[in-house]
C-alpha cells in the first residue's frame, strides 16, 4: 500500500542518497534520479546526490580504497544513508561501467539492511529491465533490501529531455517508488533501533 504525504510528515527525517551511473550531459538517468530525490525532499527527507561525473572515482584498487579522498567521501555518504536510490542507463544488457566501478568500492558494511530503490533507462521498448535485474543481484549481494517497485523507463530519449520528464505515467511511478523507499527505510530504521535496544 502506498502511503500518503501526511504519513511522511509525521515520521523522523530520513537521509536518502542517490547514486547516478551516467557520465552524459543531459543524462536521462540523472533526470529520473533527480525527480525521485526532489519527491523525497518534498516528503521531508534530506537528500544527497552522488554524481560520478563530478566525483571522479579512480578505478577500483585496494590502494585507492585505502587512501583516495574521493573514495573516502563516497563511502562516508553511503555510510550515512538511510536509503539508497541507484539510477543507471542500460548498456549491452547491464548497467554502466562507471557505476560498476563505484559499486566495487562498497561492502556489506555500507549497504546491509538499507532500503534500496532502482531506476534504469533505455532507448528501446524494453527500457532498462536487464540493468535492473543486474543491479538487483548486486545490491542484494551487498545485503541491501531492494524494494519491489523498480522503475524502467522505455524510449527514454522521447520521455526525458532538457532535464524534464514529459510523461505523467513515469513521473507517478517515480513518486510511488520514492514513497515505498521512504516507508521501507523508516521501518528498517525502527527495527534497527529496537534490535539495538534489545541487545545493546
Amino acid at each position: 500500500m502506498l502511503l500518503s504525504e501526511e504519513y511522511f510528515k509525521n515520521t523522523k527525517p530520513l537521509n536518502i542518497v542517490g547514486l547516478c551511473g551516467s557520465l552524459r550531459e543531459d543524462s536521462c538517468s540523472y533526470t529520473a534520479l533527480s525527480e525521485s530525490l526532489t519527491s523525497a525532499k518534498t516528503l521531508g527527507a534530506s537528500v544527497d546526490l552522488i554524481d560520478l561525473k563530478s566525483l571522479s572515482l579512480p578505478y577500483f584498487t585496494d590502494e585507492a580504497k585505502a587512501s583516495d579522498p574521493a573514495v573516502k567521501q563516497f563511502l562516508e555518504i553511503i555510510d550515512n544513508a538511510d536509503g539508497i536510490i541507484v539510477s543507471s542507463p542500460e548498456y549491452h544488457g547491464s548497467y554502466s561501467g562507471v557505476l560498476k566501478n563505484a559499486l566495487d568500492y562498497l561492502t556489506k558494511e555500507q549497504v546491509k539492511n538499507k532500503a534500496v530503490a532502482l531506476i534504469s533507462v533505455g532507448a528501446g521498448q524494453y527500457g532498462g529491465f536487464a540493468a535492473l535485474d543486474a543491479l538487483d543481484k548486486v545490491m542484494k549481494t551487498l545485503h541491501g533490501i531492494v524494494i519491489p517497485l523498480k522503475v524502467s523507463v522505455s524510449h527514454s530519449h522521447k520521455v526525458i529531455s532538457s532535464g524534464q520528464i514529459h510523461s505523467q505515467e513515469y513521473a507517478t511511478r517515480l513518486l510511488d517508488m520514492t514513497k515505498e523507499l521512504l516507508a521501507c527505510s523508516e521501518r528498517l530504521g525502527q527495527f534497527d533501533g529496537e534490535k539495538q535496544y534489545a541487545y545493546g
